[in-house]
């Protein structure tokens, strides 16, 4: 796995309590996530541009902690649910700076695996037509990411 540096981390959680959300919210966070969230839980990734197999570029802005801060898993969570406008089969761990989401996929024939969410759709669509697919896994959704050469190109420009 490529390293990525991951800033301004929530504290650290326990694997008691992750077993504790699995069981309030009726799923199991893939061992690849868990190993994540356990060591880092949030964070901004350094690292934090994916390319899609189509050349879309998605810019994770930040991973959502499990707990401990305002903004939190559970609480995005209840309100995805509530307004049942999110497929039950995704978990989000990440998202982007307009609000969409970067999710793992709970189905058995692929669970793991990276969907992006748009939340940008109209009343009554179906939320299944958000979905994009990005990557077989975590792990390896992780190791695409890249830094993000506009960001490096507006410093450059400022100098």
């Amino acid at each position: 796995m490529r390293h990525n540096d991951f800033l301004d981390l929530a504290p650290q959680i326990s694997e008691e309590y992750l077993q504790q959300l699995e069981k309030k919210y009726s799923f199991i966070m893939p061992s690849m996530v868990k190993k994540h969230v356990l060591k880092y839980n949030g964070g901004y990734p350094e690292k934090n541009v994916f390319i899609g197999k189509d050349g879309e570029r998605y810019s994770v802005a930040y991973f959502i902690p499990i707990k401990y801060e305002d903004y939190h898993l559970e609480k995005v969570l209840d309100l995805l649910r509530d307004n049942e406008i999110f497929p039950e089969w995704l978990i989000p761990f990440a998202d982007d700076d307009g609000g969409n989401f970067f999710c793992y996929s709970l189905r058995n024939s692929e669970i793991g695996a990276i969907y992006y969410y748009s939340h940008e759709f109209d009343y009554g669509e179906d939320p299944e037509n958000q979905v994009t697919y990005l990557s077989s896994s975590f792990d390896a959704f992780i190791d695409a990411l890249e830094m993000d050469e506009e960001d490096d190109e507006y410093e450059d420009n400022e100098m």
